[in-house]
C-alpha cells in the first residue's frame, strides 16, 4: 500500500506542506490464518512545516 498524497496539513498549526523529509516503509505483521502469513506493508512520508519554530 502506498498513499498517492502529496501534502499534508501540520497537527499543531494546521499549515499546508509540501515539503518532504524522509520516506520509510512501515510493517504490521499478524499470526499466521490457515496457514498462510499475514503481512500489510506501506510506505509513508514525513513532511516539514514551514511554521515548525513557532510550535
Amino acid at each position: 500500500m502506498e498513499s498517492r498524497r502529496q501534502t499534508a496539513h501540520c497537527p499543531f498549526c494546521g499549515e499546508l506542506s509540501r515539503r518532504i523529509h524522509s520516506r520509510y516503509v512501515r510493517k504490521l505483521t499478524d499470526l499466521p490464518w490457515h496457514g498462510l502469513q499475514v503481512r500489510l506493508q506501506w510506505r509513508s512520508q514525513k513532511l516539514f512545516c514551514r511554521n515548525a519554530g513557532r510550535h
